[in-house]
């Protein structure tokens, strides 16, 4: 062999070696994970822990997580591990929770992605978490409701009593559809809890006083879950209630423009029209607010009242204008409407669109319903959007007005009552609360 061809065969073994000795490199500092897991305590924590190996230092460790809430709810939140760089790591990272940060039943799916020293990277395959209220031993039943499903969720009773509480909830949606035309379009939940007490623990601290003066029935804690007070005597008027809102809310979503854009008096008219009774006190309130001449402009119902004695009257008032409209021009027209907010139009516009005539129309067609003289001037709005209400006691019912007034519906005792908080990732949240003083 020559000396030239005794160099090229020594400089081909040199590169087979080198091209056989990259990839064992390669797969030496592979970063291999196993043991993936969430372990949670309600309304204290979510913990998120992964084993790692490498033959390269684990250098970092971030875990990307998503809570899913219906179709447009999803938060998308990561958190980096506090790890030690290592060959053998366990990465735990945790997110400390407050009161009502996380609703039970949410849905969290998570993947980690990983380093390690020789600049490899590792993104995990994406695992799923259901969120449990862990401190009761929570029972469950499924039916299918118009395009959807609705699960009800109880504890501390037979499966008597949560096939009556689903027959409850799917009857509520069904006459929902029947009376308005909009139906349930995506997976319900509802969880009950037995007391107001077990209830606290799932609902955001609203301080003191409010939780010692306040009881509250139901939530709509997020786009498909609703929270329940089992324990009250008018549960069934509440989940007429509270899942009017959750089918309307997810019928009128817009994903591009961040949430629900119906008015306040379309949102809380709509599932006050839906419920088996509307109580005295509200249309007692309406009553009052004829004879003094005293009703709130549909231009200012776009909002919750700032002031409380304003409230009662407020949904008074919003009931009757979807009882109105809906009565007289029909549901095909109201779920055309609910579509045009979809679309994110102003309320004056879509009004227009759908009935013909604007927000100042349907004031002066509604005090013409009521009983009440034309108004002279628009007033003003009373608060801006968004407004956290602090409810009082509704005063003594007064006697019916006379003259062409609707009469006032069915139902006695304290009212219950919304309140709107300020819109968040997942839209706006609502809330059913008694008005009930502390013992």
């Amino acid at each position: 062999m020559s000396a030239r061809r005794a160099w090229l065969a020594l400089l081909a073994g040199w590169l087979a070696v080198a091209v056989l000795a990259a990839p064992a490199l390669a797969q030496g500092g592979a970063i291999t994970a196993s043991n993936s897991k969430v372990e949670s305590k309600f309304s204290e924590y979510v913990r998120y822990r992964i084993s790692l190996k490498s033959d390269s230092d684990i250098t970092s460790a971030t875990v990307f997580v998503r809570y899913i809430t219906g179709d447009s709810g999803i938060t998308t939140t990561r958190g980096k591990a506090d790890i030690t760089p290592g060959k053998d790591v366990t990465a735990v990272f945790t997110r400390t929770l407050q009161r009502g940060d996380l609703v039970p039943g949410t849905d969290i799916e998570y993947y980690w992605q990983i380093e390690n020293a020789a600049g490899q990277t590792l993104k995990t395959e994406t695992a799923r978490y259901v969120f449990p209220d862990d401190r009761f031993d929570f029972k469950s039943m499924t039916a299918p409701v118009g395009k959807g499903t609705m699960t009800v969720f109880w504890y501390g009773a037979d499966d008597a009593y949560g096939k009556k509480r689903l027959d409850v909830a799917v009857a509520a949606i069904q006459n929902l559809q029947q009376r308005v035309g909009v139906d349930l379009n995506a997976g319900a939940k509802i969880f009950i809890y037995r007391t107001r007490n077990d209830m606290l623990a799932a609902l955001p601290f609203k301080g003191q006083t409010n939780e010692a003066s306040l009881t509250v029935l139901g939530q709509l804690s997020n786009p498909t879950t609703v929270l329940l007070l089992g324990g009250d005597s008018g549960v069934d008027n509440t989940t007429y209630h509270e899942l009017s809102h959750l089918v309307v809310h997810l019928a009128t979503t817009n994903s591009l423009i961040g949430g629900v854009s119906i008015p306040a008096w379309l949102d809380e008219g709509l599932s006050m029209y839906n419920q088996l009774n509307v109580e005295s006190p509200y249309t007692d309130a309406v009553q009052r607010a004829l004879r003094a001449d005293r009703l709130i402009s549909v231009r200012s119902l776009s909002a919750v009242p700032g002031q409380s004695d304003q409230v009662i009257q407020f949904y008074g008032q919003s009931y009757y204008l979807v009882k109105y409209l809906n009565e007289k021009y029909g549901k095909d027209k109201m779920l055309k409407l609910l579509d045009t907010f979809k679309r994110g139009t102003l309320v004056d516009d879509a009004l227009k669109q759908t009935y013909g005539f604007g927000v100042q129309g349907l004031d002066d067609q509604i005090r013409d319903y009521l009983g009440a003289a034309p108004r002279e001037a628009p007033a003003a709005p009373t608060q801006a959007p968004g407004a956290v209400v602090q409810p009082t006691p509704a005063p003594t019912a007064a006697a019916p007005a006379t003259g062409s007034n609707p009469p006032a519906s069915g139902g006695s005792g304290l009212p219950a009552i919304c309140a709107c908080l300020a819109p968040s990732a997942l839209g706006l949240l609502w809330w059913l609360v008694a008005l009930r003083r502390a013992a």
